[in-house]
């Protein structure tokens, strides 16, 4: 669920007759928490608040309860809401957050009650986690970090626009390779995490469905338009070295070695020299659309609808040295089912 943009100031709830309410608008740069209600975690954790947003694109689990925790930074006045997001897919738009004086805690008397120490994560029996001898509160109200050498933010730090709707992502030092649909593929310099640039796009034959890094090139699973290969040499000049038709449209792609291997739409495993383009390899596992592919050691993990295949890279031919069932007839999304190995 896509949470869109959330009004930090808004219409104040009315108070009961005769009872003041200490609830105000939230004004400037404040800290904040996503708390995920299901499993008590904290999974997104930030510094926004310009022009009066509080959030402007928040990418949430669908159908989970989640409460949303900000501190303002010049008062350490504390505010929460909590929702419910809905379907995959679907948006949602927030109420506003008004802030009020901390109502729990200050066990290390550092002026961070516990709403505070959630939201900053600094430990609540700690006045002075990173010891630099200024208290945590202080430096919250300074602008600076109370865990100096700790990363704060979890989520989305930033982001960029890609040409088209974008399938997959590879990253390789500063470079990230975007697969964009029936767009190709785009290059960012990644090089600041927080303003990735866009340096170009290669547009391919099919439908830019996965993506991965062989050295200075980079395998394209094409969809329709097989197996492309792209050079990157130069990042902001790549170009297509060639597309190879492999006989059914190309879902997944992992290399190693040199070597790409392609997972199929009917089942099959394609092993290609990205270089020559030649096909080294073919493994008929099953009938099933292949999904996902990971090469973890010297093991290819190929996922396909209801089956999970695990394939020996010991130099022989491609076979099947194990299997087992996997629940799931698609992602996220309706996208194709991911795979992770570690």
């Amino acid at each position: 669920a896509l949470a869109r943009r959330v009004a930090l100031a808004g219409p104040r709830p009315a108070a009961a007759p005769g009872v003041a309410t200490s609830l105000v608008p939230q004004l400037g740069p404040h800290r904040f928490a996503v708390v995920d209600l299901t499993t008590g975690q904290v999974v997104q954790r930030g510094h926004a608040g310009s022009a009066g947003i509080a959030f402007t694109d928040l990418i949430l689990a669908p159908n989970t309860p989640y409460d949303i925790v900000i501190l303002q930074e010049a008062t350490l006045r504390e505010g929460r809401i909590r929702i419910t997001t809905g379907a995959s897919g679907s948006r949602i738009v927030l109420p506003p957050i008004l802030v009020q004086p901390p109502l729990s805690w200050d066990f290390d008397e550092d002026g961070l009650h516990d709403g505070g120490e959630l939201v900053m994560g600094t430990d609540y029996l700690d006045p002075d986690c990173d010891g630099d001898g200024v208290n945590d509160g202080a430096e919250v109200k300074q602008g600076t970090s109370p865990l100096d050498g700790t990363p704060l933010e979890t989520g989305i730090i930033a982001s960029a626009a890609t040409p088209g709707r974008a399938y997959d992502v590879v990253a390789l030092n500063d470079i990230a390779v975007t697969a964009d649909d029936t767009a190709g593929i785009s290059l960012f310099n990644i090089s600041n995490p927080f303003a990735p640039t866009l340096l170009a796009s290669v547009d391919t034959a099919g439908q830019a469905r996965g993506v991965a890094f062989a050295g200075n090139l980079i395998a394209v699973a094409d969809g329709s338009g097989g197996l492309a290969v792209v050079d990157a040499t130069s990042p902001s000049t790549p170009f297509l070295v060639r597309q190879v038709n492999l006989g059914s449209p190309v879902n997944a792609v992992a290399v190693s070695g040199g070597m790409g291997f392609c997972g199929l739409q009917n089942g099959s495993l394609v092993q290609v020299e990205l270089r020559s383009g030649t096909v080294m390899g073919r493994l008929n596992a099953g009938t099933l659309a292949m999904q996902d592919l990971v090469i973890h050691g010297d093991t290819l993990f190929a996922l396909a609808v209801g089956r999970l295949y695990l394939v020996p890279l010991d130099g022989g031919e491609l076979r099947v040295g194990a299997s087992l069932p996997s629940d799931g007839p698609m992602g996220a999304g309706l996208r194709r089912l991911r795979l992770f190995v570690g």
